[in-house]
């Protein structure tokens, strides 16, 4: 797909199964997640302690992954193919985190096309803010949130 390029370097890829660490935006707290996360962002029970993966072996996981959520995308926003491809690109990997589902005003501003208020929305989250105060681990979350909100707002690269 014409997206997996972003997607690949957003998620990143972890050979070894662990579980990684995030900021509880109602205490501010550092914790680790509940499931253990393998490959291209595989978490969840069904993961294990010390599962070992290659690239080559999730990608087929990761792609059919990436075109579920093409499916809901396409469900979500009729208009979905009429949208820029930096909008596209950046919904997909948002999508991909959970964060679009998670945000049912921007989700309705997009379908209306206010794209500079769902841009501005977007941001108005609790997870970002936590992600802002957490130095050492705001890279994932913050630039990919920033970069659909800049995305919907025009505003360039």
């Amino acid at each position: 797909s014409q997206y997996m390029e972003t997607l690949e370097a957003d998620e990143g890829f972890i050979p070894v199964a662990k579980k990684l660490k995030k900021k509880n935006p109602e205490t501010g707290k550092i914790e680790e997640e509940e499931f253990f996360t393998v490959g291209f962002g595989d978490y969840g029970p069904h993961v294990k302690k010390g599962e070992k993966r290659t690239k080559e072996q999730d990608l087929p996981r990761f792609e059919k992954r990436v075109e579920e959520r093409m499916d809901y995308l396409k469900n979500e926003f009729p208009n979905f193919g009429d949208l820029s491809f930096r909008v596209r690109d950046s919904l997909v990997s948002s999508t991909y985190r959970g964060s679009i589902p998670g945000s049912p005003k921007t989700r309705e501003l997009i379908r209306m096309g206010d794209l500079d208020k769902a841009g501005l929305e977007f941001l108005d989250n609790d997870e970002y803010r936590a992600s802002l105060k957490d130095l050492d681990n705001r890279g994932g979350v913050v630039k990919r949130m920033e970069r659909l909100s800049n995305a919907l707002r025009g505003i360039p690269e």
